[in-house]
């Protein structure tokens, strides 16, 4: 399945999102009871990041004000490893797109070689660019302008997030959570 540009059709774009965090969600209720709190973890997070993008399209015209101008997308060619990985091309186009912004000479970056850009580059909105790559720096920013219960759960899929990569940490240093079990309950409430 493969992502439809928001500046194309916002429409379809936002019901594959939809889709793609309930796909994350159902995966993500079956590690729990393998012991997998951390993979479960990852899914919860990558599913509210999905939800987020998808609600974002219906707050297009106030996220254009936090997030003006506009950018140029280098359209990508498959190559190599992105096939195997079976990457949808919009998100390969915007992870390169990333790499080709703001490190565009870096020699040892993990995309330095992997695709070769040929021909045409497109000026997209920078408000449709966060909308596709939500990057998780701007997570927050995008859920305050959503508001609601959206801007408050953000906040604890930013700690689900911080939980899947160092674990539980019982002095709270490099998580949130002192265990599993107390970690398993934000999971439940983002899920």
């Amino acid at each position: 399945m493969q992502l439809p540009k928001p500046w194309y059709d916002l429409k379809e774009y936002r019901r594959i999102r939809i889709e793609e965090a309930r796909s994350e969600l159902d995966i993500a209720r079956k590690f729990p009871k393998e012991g997998l709190t951390r993979n479960a973890a990852g899914k919860v997070f990558q599913a509210w990041k999905a939800l987020v993008a998808a609600l974002a399209t219906d707050k297009r015209d106030e996220l254009s004000k936090v997030f003006s101008g506009k950018l140029t997308v280098p359209r990508p060619e498959w190559r190599g490893f992105c096939v195997h990985w079976g990457l949808p091309s919009l998100l390969w186009s915007s992870s390169r797109a990333w790499h080709h912004l703001f490190s565009p000479r870096h020699p040892s970056h993990f995309l330095a070689d992997a695709v070769r850009i040929r021909g045409m580059k497109e000026r997209v909105d920078r408000v449709d660019w966060v909308i596709v790559v939500m990057p998780t720096s701007y997570l927050k920013d995008v859920a305050m302008v959503i508001g609601g219960k959206v801007d408050l759960l953000t906040d604890k899929a930013l700690w689900v997030y911080q939980y899947q990569y160092n674990g539980p940490d019982p002095e709270r240093v490099l998580s949130p959570y002192k265990d599993d079990e107390s970690a398993r309950r934000d999971i439940r409430d983002v899920d």
